[in-house]
């Protein structure tokens, strides 16, 4: 008697795929039997379950393997006698010699026509026509039910990432942007913070008493705009200020910086005001340092993406919807 085995398609992370054959029918078991026997899904873990297909013998598991590794790549697809992580050149080979070709030039043939036009709404008529005749040929070589769940997922792995994206966008636009009216940008304002902090802590120990000049005067004045706006993009990335008992001076730091730039006294007499100007400073020079390394964070990887990307994924969203979703095509 012939036992009849499910093979289970499993989406796994970074878009990679699985197929495993079971009699199991308990999807605990179904992703410990797949941890256990694949590297594969090991380095990229099990997402969901995509897909069951009844078999009724082992030879169909790589008739099903190639197939989705035609749809998605050979490097993103392991299953049936092809499990190793990494396949020897010889095998690669062997399943692209196997693989219809034709198969690959439709993504290639939309990337041409999208780079073509702006909108998929002003392809030409011909290009309609070319569309049309591919289609066929390309759903006919798959299942299009199979395809159009794929599309699905994609558009919504797509849609997801995108979110992603534009958050990151406007978190890095935000943290960076100023008024019109102040003209500040954080990294410049490294040395002017080590200038300040020497304001605090004077080279020499002697008795003076020094009156400010205009340019320190001005600095000082510029430094005062760059608190007020690290608190607020301080605020953007935590729920809250740092935490200080003397919080006046954290909401008015000139209760305690003016003394350090308009009147310096008797350096022995102001111990106990610069012990608290440096604990209030190394408060905003944390501040700088979380804001600065988070847009720098933002900065590395919003770079990540590809130049066009917002284009890349508005007319693929838009040609799954056009092709898929509608009966225009």
């Amino acid at each position: 008697m012939t036992t009849t085995k499910q093979l289970y398609v499993f989406f796994l992370e970074n878009k990679k795929w699985l197929l495993h054959p079971s009699t199991t029918t308990d999807q605990y078991y179904l992703l410990l039997e797949c941890y256990l026997m694949y590297d594969f899904a090991k380095t990229n873990l099990p997402v969901r379950l995509f897909e069951t297909i009844p078999i009724m013998d082992e030879l169909e598991v790589d008739m099903y393997v190639k197939r989705y590794m035609r749809s998605y790549g050979i490097e993103n697809v392991r299953g049936g006698n092809f499990i190793n992580e990494y396949l020897p050149s010889t095998v690669i080979s062997s399943i692209e010699s196997e693989i219809n070709k034709d198969y690959y030039e439709i993504p290639t043939l939309i990337e041409t026509i999208c780079r073509k036009y702006e909108s998929i709404q002003h392809w030409r008529l011909a290009d309609v026509k070319q569309w049309r005749t591919w289609r066929r040929e390309y759903e006919f070589m798959d299942q299009p039910n199979n395809i159009k769940d794929v599309m699905k997922l994609e558009k919504y792995y797509l849609k997801r990432d995108w979110t992603l994206y534009e958050e990151k966008k406007h978190m890095f636009q935000s943290l960076t942007y100023c008024s019109p009216d102040i003209n500040l940008d954080l990294i410049d304002f490294t040395q002017e913070i080590e200038w300040f902090k020497m304001q605090i802590i004077p080279e020499s120990t002697e008795l003076t008493e020094i009156w400010s000049n205009k340019e320190d005067a001005l600095r000082y004045t510029v430094l005062l705009q760059l608190f007020e706006f690290l608190k607020q993009k301080f605020l953007l990335i935590h729920d809250e200020l740092p935490h200080y008992e003397r919080e006046c001076f954290i909401h008015t730091p000139v209760l305690i910086f003016d003394t350090f730039i308009y009147h310096r006294y008797d350096t022995n007499k102001m111990e106990k005001e610069r012990k608290v100007a440096l604990e209030v400073f190394y408060i905003f020079e944390y501040m700088f340092n979380c804001v600065m390394n988070r847009i720098e964070d933002y900065r590395f990887s919003l770079k990540q993406y590809p130049q066009d990307y917002e284009n890349q994924v508005k007319y693929t969203i838009e040609y799954i919807d056009y092709t898929y979703f509608s009966d225009t095509m």
